[in-house]
């Protein structure tokens, strides 16, 4: 009797640790099982911010009309690079030179840190009006940019050099992306109550970047900082195209505000004083050498947003 109550409790024994083993390894399953699961969400969860949402291309989510705008300089070309966790847009001030910006799904913190292993600074600069890091090389000079959205998405903005891109430009013109990287457009130049309004720099950059890409012969870019109303169909644009080829230099060598009072919103008025040299078979043109006559040639360009971008829309002889 004792032996067979011997053997029950035995049998108790192993069934008792036996079951806690079970629940113990049932217990770890779904811990296991768990972790996964979040470390899918997480992935998952991944999705692109603001401009970057269904877009695959960042030379098209971010145009290098926009880029020059911002930058005050002439981008010639660019070309993208695509992957899963990556876009990059090569924006290209010259043939050989460009300014680099990626939308990077990776994590931001390893990135940093292996700026840190490499006995780099890390830095902020107030007219960054985001969470960011600058990340300074151990001459001193910037070597990237970070804008951060989260801890597994930011942006980074690396120039060709300091002397295409100076310190001071390339701190503006992050701090001038920033705006369009959160809403999609450019900031809206209000007028104030005292109707006076203030141009902004990257509206005198358009002017500038368009008559910089005709005197670069780079018509087709030119073409396309060129609003809806002056290039609606492709003979207009060829038009166009047929006389800035005719144009053998141009250049800009003054920018005035022209009734500032009169500016709405989206419509400003620019007085631009050019000088101008037109290849002598332009007087055959409808118009005589298109209308330039001896220099200085003053012409009054309006430009429009179109899409939140400045575009120019009128190139008169009067106000």
């Amino acid at each position: 009797m004792r032996k067979g109550i011997a053997s029950v409790l035995v049998l108790l024994i192993v069934l008792v640790i036996g079951g806690a083993g079970v629940l113990t390894t049932l217990i770890f399953f779904n811990k296991g099982s768990s972790d996964e699961i979040e470390t899918t969400t997480k992935q998952s969860s991944q999705v692109s911010t603001g401009i970057f949402k269904d877009q695959t291309d960042l030379c098209h989510s971010l145009p290098m009309e926009t880029v020059a705008l911002f930058l005050g300089k002439t981008i010639v070309r660019t070309e993208s690079i695509t992957d899963i966790t990556l876009q990059s847009c090569q924006y290209y001030l010259d043939e050989t030179h460009a300014l680099v910006i990626n939308h990077d799904l990776t994590n931001v913190a390893s990135k940093l840190k292996g700026h840190e292993t490499l006995d780099r600074t890390i830095t902020t600069n107030k007219e960054i009006d985001m969470e960011h890091a600058i990340i300074i090389q151990e001459n001193g000079l910037i070597n990237e940019i970070y804008l951060i959205f989260n801890d597994s998405e930011f942006v980074s903005i690396n120039r060709p050099n300091g002397k295409l891109i100076s310190e001071e430009e390339i701190v503006d013109f992050s701090a001038r992306l920033v705006d369009f990287l959160k809403n999609g457009k450019t900031q809206t130049n209000k007028t104030p109550e005292t109707k006076k309004t203030v141009s902004l720099p990257q509206e005198e950059a358009i002017v500038q970047n368009f008559f910089g890409l005709i005197n670069e012969r780079k018509i087709p870019e030119a073409v396309s900082l060129m609003s809806k109303n002056m290039v609606g169909n492709d003979s207009i644009k060829q038009a166009w195209g047929v006389q800035f080829n005719d144009i053998k230099s141009i250049n800009v060598q003054k920018i005035e505000q022209s009734i500032p009072n009169s500016w709405s919103e989206n419509s400003h008025i620019y007085k631009v004083t050019l000088e101008v040299y037109v290849s002598s078979s332009a007087a055959n043109a409808p118009i005589p050498y298109y209308g330039w006559g001896d220099n200085p040639n003053i012409r009054w360009i309006e430009i429009v947003k179109e899409d939140g971008i400045w575009k120019i829309n009128n190139l008169a002889t009067g106000p």
